[in-house]
């Protein structure tokens, strides 16, 4: 089993087990951090500060060419791109703790990207016009969407081709999107479509599977496909084994 594997299940799952604690990654404390929930301590790591420092603190610049350490060209590295899942997997898990479950949380982007001259409402405003999508506007009370955008960039943007979990991550960036838009707007069907190769692979595990089933049929509901939506659900059932 690669030693990324059971990072990218810990992520997955929000569970720290001993098969995560024993895998021997360089990046095993981060990606701990993460699941733990301890967003701050991933964000001060000087490895994601590197990765999320910006080019410019001129915010008139879409976040493509501001955050130029992220975007660029990504090396055929493990580690290097399972940090990309990370910092993703934590900009996404803190944009859905901030907006919905809380607790608030103990840093703010300002801080998280160290920019200067620039105020939380003008970096909240610039995202949230890159969110907006297929002509549908973007909550404009949503907060720090700056977090969701990062998330985006990584996982629609990077390539990351050497972590099993990408397609799930994919997804789940997608369904959160969605509830942020006015309207729900139909997804790119590589979506779905590349979640195919995670059930004889990363998703051989039989709760795993139901997880991912379970996660691909919401996404169907949310969009209207509500018979696509039934189908998967009845599948996500017989992964977990309920009748």
């Amino acid at each position: 089993m690669s030693s990324a594997l059971p990072l990218e299940i810990a992520l997955l799952t929000g569970i720290w087990d001993r098969n995560a604690a024993s895998s021997g990654s360089s990046l095993c404390p981060i990606a701990k951090n993460s699941v733990s929930g301890d967003f701050k301590s991933v964000f001060n790591e000087p490895q994601v500060q590197s990765l999320l420092k910006l080019g410019s603190n001129d915010i008139s610049q879409p976040f493509r060419e501001l955050l130029s350490g992220i975007t660029a060209p990504s090396s055929q590295n493990v580690d290097r791109q399972l940090l990309h899942l990370i910092v993703g997997a934590t900009c996404l898990n803190a944009f859905i703790q901030v907006n919905w479950t809380g607790p608030d949380l103990d840093l703010t982007p300002l801080q998280i990207f160290g920019i200067d001259g620039v105020t939380e409402k003008d970096l909240n405003q610039k995202a949230t016009s890159e969110i907006s999508r297929g002509g549908e506007p973007a909550y404009h009370l949503a907060q720090y969407g700056s977090l969701l955008r990062v998330a985006q960039l990584i996982f629609e943007e990077v390539d990351l081709g050497l972590c099993e979990s990408a397609p799930w991550w994919r997804l789940r960036l997608t369904r959160i999107h969605q509830h942020v838009l006015d309207e729900p707007i139909p997804f790119p069907p590589s979506i779905a479509d590349d979640l195919t190769p995670l059930y004889g692979g990363l998703c051989s595990d039989r709760d795993l599977a139901g997880r991912l089933t379970l996660e691909h049929g919401l996404l169907e509901h949310q969009v209207g496909q509500d018979q696509a939506a039934s189908d998967l659900f009845v599948k996500a059932a017989r992964h977990f084994g309920l009748e």
